[in-house]
């Protein structure tokens, strides 16, 4: 049987657990090869090698330019290609009223939720567009 995805490499934030990782499990049976991205690196390594060898853990904080654009280029040394498909999942939402979530907190919401997603897509669509993908 043939998959879908074969040759194709997915980049998904937020994949150590919940919908990230179930993402990155449909991707692989799909035939994709996925770069998992979240912080905790211990989980992220045991999650990686229980989905197998088309998978790569890289430890990354999607709220820090620097670990934004060192995964990418880890991806593309770990598997030899540019990203064809990206699942920005990682999310943050504080459960506090408004009197208690501190500016920092709400900062940190808009950070993960809004400026990380688009520094991903900031960073990969140009190639994306170039390779139709």
């Amino acid at each position: 049987m043939a998959h879908a995805l074969a040759g194709r490499t997915a980049v998904v934030t937020g994949a150590s657990r919940g919908i990230g990782l179930a993402c990155a499990q449909q991707l692989i049976e799909a035939g994709a090869r996925v770069a998992l991205l979240a912080r905790g690196s211990a989980e992220l390594q045991r999650q990686a090698r229980a989905l197998g060898g088309s998978a790569v853990a890289l430890d990354c904080d999607v709220t820090r330019p620097d670990d934004v654009a060192t995964a990418v280029r880890a991806v593309h040394e770990q598997f030899g290609a540019e990203p064809d498909i990206l699942v920005n999942n990682a999310g943050y939402f504080a459960l506090a009223s408004a009197e208690r979530t501190s500016p920092e907190m709400f900062a940190r919401t808009v950070g993960v939720n809004l400026v990380a997603p688009f520094q991903f897509v900031h960073a990969l669509l140009p190639g994306m567009k170039a390779r139709g993908s």
